[in-house]
């Protein structure tokens, strides 16, 4: 609105997902697009970062398809410099287990809850290899407290650790031999490239846009044959991934076309 009153020649908007949107519902969630709308009148670049983050401008007719522009996120990893065994070392575990963890903050939209009901129904299914592995969960969050009595309610307390915030977050996700996301919102999370980049296996909630990243083998909707799902997902020995690079649009925004 400033840049607008300034009469400023372009103005460039990211969406990073609707989850704003819709975590709410009825009046507020309506509240929400009438604002998005009005302030889409006042920019002249949309930037969504997914296919369906496109279809949902739509959907709620927030801004116009001239105004698009898809650019997914990128990230730049510096391998050399991510260090390995930091999350091991500090719960004192070996190689041989099999740490299926997330990066992420304990809320709502992330959904810790369906992690450890995963969890819950792994480890049923999978009673051999128990001792081999372990659920962790790196961050913090309003439903921190609420997830860790959750998790001492089922007993599961020496097989799923919320274990809080650590400031090197990407260290620790080295150490996971899957990268399990539970969001029941989403745009295209960080931790899902820093994942890939990494080579670690990700299964995922089917939200946001990221089945455009890491594919429909990669994302589920249900519980339903979750255990095989994590199975192979740690026996296998490729991870494709989906994503591709619209450096056009990024010219276009840099040169104000």
């Amino acid at each position: 609105m400033a840049a607008s009153k300034l009469k400023t020649n372009k103005i460039i908007y990211t969406v990073h997902g609707y989850w704003p949107i819709l975590q709410y519902e009825g009046i507020k969630r309506k509240m929400a697009i009438l604002l998005e709308r009005f302030l889409a009148k006042k920019t002249t670049d949309l930037v969504l970062i997914s296919k369906s983050d496109i279809a949902l401008s739509k959907k709620m007719k927030i801004g116009n398809e001239e105004k698009y522009r898809l650019i997914y996120n990128k990230i730049t990893v510096e391998k050399d410099k991510i260090k390995k065994g930091v999350l091991r070392k500090e719960l004192n575990i070996n190689k041989e287990t099999k740490i299926i963890g997330n990066v992420s903050r304990v809320d709502n939209p992330k959904n810790p809850f369906l992690f450890v009901d995963i969890a819950k129904e792994y480890l049923k299914k999978n009673n051999n290899n128990n001792n081999n592995t372990l659920f962790v969960w790196v961050g913090n969050g309003k439903l921190k407290e609420q997830a860790i009595n959750y998790v001492k309610n089922l007993n599961l307390e020496d097989k799923v650790k919320f274990i809080g915030f650590r400031e090197n977050g990407v260290d620790y996700l080295n150490d996971f031999d899957l990268l399990l996301l539970t969001s029941n919102w989403e745009g295209v999370p960080i931790t899902i490239l820093e994942a890939i980049e990494l080579n670690i296996p990700i299964l995922s909630t089917d939200v946001g846009g990221i089945k455009e990243i890491i594919g429909e083998s990669s994302v589920f909707n249900e519980m339903e044959n979750i255990s095989d799902r994590i199975n192979e997902k740690l026996n296998s020995s490729t991870h494709k991934v989906f994503i591709k690079e619209n450096f056009g649009d990024y010219i276009k925004l840099y040169l104000g076309k």
